[in-house]
């Protein structure tokens, strides 16, 4: 389903990122096996994650299982130790783009890094600088679970490239980031785990996050993602939401494609994906197709009157599953219709009000089914996060008086204190704690 209010000449390009090609066994799936079963489940794009290859594998597994290794990184003497050309070969990944990339498919490198105690990130374009686990927290990992935690010893010293760093020199290669699974935590031998996108916050506030936001993944309609993204759109904030798919390809199958996303470009390329998630034009979907517009304007644009008709179409749904179509405005659902018996289905609704405003679309049948598209902005246009020219200057935000203190709030899963009770993954809005970032953020560093 091509986005009308855009252009009709673009072309509809499913595509997926956050993906671990070798994750826990060297098995010996080709590249090109995935590449073929990808594409037959429909898409367009796929970004292949570390590690890549069976060496990849044993490689990371070497560094992860030795002591000396570890020391000599945490002190960031890693590269006197190893020979980093393998990893940072530009010809390695451009030779695997050529031979698997077709006319209708785009094979891409990707990486999940930073992986720090502060949060991990994704990315379209990623280039190599340094070996993939060059921003891997490991000594954090090892503290998290350990019995020192449990009798109280402090968190080993962050030695790390903080996210808006790592940003700050992928984005002059050309790269756009993404913030991964942002609530995401667990239990793990009765201790707190962290993969929360605890820097979020003050990256936004300091202009430094120039990235997409995971608002899908793990689960179809994943509340706590939701809640997050919606509430930096109350703030004025947008950033582009995507859907990951975090797969292990060698371990779940099944994975690869359930979560993804729907973009009509212009330019089938990366660099063609990344200008329309700059633009904000983009749906999450694990499958049904789903598109709002009002007038000519759509996902991510800016409507200059305080509402209007809009129009919400959807395809691809099972007429034997019921579904919930629901129109969100700021926040809170301001129409909904039942579906039934429809393989498509298409409504209007006059909308009234300043602000933005989604269409989500829900299997009540399947749990793990649905759809979620960008907000159309009314009146005030928002301050776009994605893409954004970064600051001159870096902004050392946690340089400033008490800020870690915030970041390990979340981390360390003090925030629990304030709001028990709660089960992995669920975070609500406020242990976020926006108003206290901006006191802390408009003293000087």
């Amino acid at each position: 389903m091509t986005n009308e209010a855009h252009s009709p000449r673009r072309r509809p390009l499913a595509w997926a990122g956050h993906s671990h090609v070798f994750r826990k066994s060297p098995r010996a799936i080709p590249i090109e096996a995935h590449c073929e079963m990808l594409q037959k489940l429909g898409l367009n794009y796929f970004g292949f994650g570390h590690p890549w290859s069976a060496q990849d594998l044993a490689l990371i597994s070497e560094w992860e299982g030795s002591e000396e290794k570890k020391r000599l990184y945490h002190f960031d003497q890693v590269w006197r130790t190893m020979e980093p050309s393998f990893w940072t070969d530009p010809g390695r990944f451009q030779d695997w783009r050529t031979k698997y990339s077709t006319s209708d498919f785009i094979f891409e490198v990707d990486c999940e890094t930073p992986k720090t105690r502060f949060g991990h990130l994704w990315w379209l374009g990623w280039q190599p600088e340094y070996a993939p686990w060059h921003d891997y927290d490991a000594y954090w990992s090892q503290w998290e679970v350990s019995e020192g935690r449990r009798q109280g010893d402090p968190p080993p010293l962050f030695t790390m490239r903080m996210q808006v760093q790592v940003i700050r020199s992928q984005v002059a290669q050309g790269a756009l980031p993404v913030y991964a699974h942002p609530t995401s935590w667990w239990w793990q031998d009765g201790q707190h785990v962290s993969n929360i996108a605890s820097t979020l916050v003050p990256d936004i506030l300091t202009g430094q996050a120039a990235g997409c936001l995971v608002v899908m993944g793990y689960e179809a309609t994943h509340r706590h993602y939701q809640e997050l993204w919606f509430n930096l759109l109350n703030k004025g904030y947008f950033m582009t939401g995507v859907a990951e798919t975090d797969a292990c390809l060698d371990m779940v199958p099944f994975e690869r494609a359930v979560f993804h996303n729907r973009t009509s470009v212009a330019d089938f390329s990366t660099r063609g994906i990344q200008a329309e998630l700059i633009a904000g034009r983009n749906v999450m979907t694990t499958g049904p197709h789903l598109q709002i517009t009002c007038d000519q304007f759509g996902p991510g644009d800016v409507c200059p009157a305080a509402g209007g008709p809009l129009k919400i179409m959807c395809s691809n749904i099972r007429p034997e599953h019921s579904y919930r179509l629901a129109i969100i405005h700021n926040g809170r659902i301001a129409r909904d219709w039942e579906i039934q018996g429809a393989s498509e289905f298409r409504t209007y609704h006059i909308h009234d009000g300043e602000g933005w405003t989604v269409a989500r679309l829900i299997n009540e049948c399947l749990p793990h089914d649905a759809a979620l598209t960008n907000p159309i902005f009314f009146k005030n246009p928002p301050v776009r996060v994605t893409g954004q020219k970064l600051p001159e200057d870096e902004i050392t935000w946690w340089n400033y008086p008490g800020a870690l203190d915030l970041c390990y709030y979340l981390a360390k899963g003090d925030w629990l204190s304030d709001f028990p009770g709660r089960e992995p993954g669920e975070i609500p809005w406020e242990a976020f704690r926006w108003d206290d970032w901006v006191a802390l953020l408009s003293k000087p560093g």
